[in-house]
């Protein structure tokens, strides 16, 4: 009697509506925990993605699927596999199958696969056509930031411990156009704000309701969104920017690019120089070739940025309250009876 042969990846693990299928991203995809897989052929690599979503700027879960990425020549080889009417809440059983098939292939019936797939991209694996992938040496998979040498109360996730999975890590992190389409890349942060409380009440402040209409008012005839927006990113484009625990102020130049100055890049790190490179391939060279100490001191500076720039609407509402109780002080002086000498 023929035995059940298990899928590579496991049972599915999803209950319906219940997993989100845009918690985490590589590259432009967007995907829930554990949708992701690593397909090696000795050193070759390449990973294997249920998406939910692509981040094209806006998230559409309508654009989801498989997708396949090259990991060692840092290329999409194709997407949309499998396609659902959405792919917000997580892998279909159907997705999670596929991949499992996927994952299950042989190099030949691989590459079988991918050049007959109508999303493959033409050009995007080198050795596509080859009887055997290209000889790839693996990232040294060591630990170099174990557990034992973080700070417990730090508020930030660094959650990563070794060299490969850092490299991936930094190697798949956004990226923007330095000064425009013909330019160099640089690690970036989407800064855009699209909506934030201006009500001027926060948790930090307490804020007098009384003061409700005259900051309305105020509001209205003064745009100072411009002005708190830079005042807050002056913290990076200043140089004044710290990770923690806050002692290498000084240590990193930021700017900022994009239609109004839509994106935070990061332009130089002291001892490392200035961080431009034209593409991925040259993007993850770099990374390899800093020593494990480097390593660990950029991928802290990332993990910091990335949680410091996570929501800029929170940010702003944050200084509007601030604004406001400053304008708020000042309101109050005015309506306070002068003292004066009795006659």
């Amino acid at each position: 009697m023929a035995q059940d042969l298990k899928s590579p990846i496991g049972e599915y693990p999803y209950a319906d509506g219940q997993r989100r299928g845009i918690d985490n991203q590589i590259g432009p995809y967007m995907y829930a925990d554990g949708a992701i897989f690593e397909k090696a052929f000795g050193g070759r690599l390449f990973k294997v993605v249920i998406a939910g979503a692509r981040n094209a700027g806006i998230i559409g879960p309508e654009d989801n699927g498989i997708a396949i990425l090259d990991e060692d020549y840092q290329q999409i080889v194709l997407d949309n596999h499998v396609k659902e009417s959405s792919g917000y809440f997580g892998p279909s059983r159907r997705q999670w199958e596929e991949a499992g098939r996927i994952m299950d292939m042989n190099w030949e019936q691989f590459t079988d696969f991918i050049r007959s797939h109508p999303r493959h991209r033409p050009d995007s694996v080198p050795d596509l056509n080859n009887e055997k992938p290209n000889d790839m040496r693996p990232e040294p998979d060591r630990i170099i930031f174990p557990a034992s040498q973080k700070d417990a109360e730090c508020p930030y996730d660094y959650s990563l411990e070794s060299r490969r999975e850092i490299i991936q890590f930094l190697a798949n992190h956004q990226m923007h156009k330095i000064d425009g389409p013909y330019s160099d890349w640089a690690f970036a942060w989407n800064i855009k704000v699209h909506g934030f409380d201006t009500s001027g009440h926060h948790p930090a402040y307490q804020n007098d309701p009384a003061f409700d209409e005259r900051w309305e008012q105020f509001l209205e005839e003064n745009d100072i969104f411009w002005d708190e927006a830079a005042d807050a990113l002056s913290q990076y484009t200043d140089g004044e920017y710290t990770t923690y625990p806050g002692n290498d102020q000084g240590q990193y130049k930021f700017d900022v690019t994009g239609r109004s100055g839509g994106w935070l890049i990061l332009r130089e790190v002291e001892g490392l120089g200035k961080l431009s490179f034209d593409g991925q391939m040259e993007l993850k060279d770099w990374l390899k070739e800093l020593d494990d100490a480097e390593l660990v001191r950029f991928y802290k500076l990332i993990v910091n940025v990335d949680k410091d720039t996570a929501d800029p609407g929170k940010e702003m509402a944050y200084r509007f309250a601030d604004r406001r109780s400053q304008l708020e002080a000042e309101w109050k002086a005015e309506a306070a009876p002068e003292s004066g000498m009795g006659s």
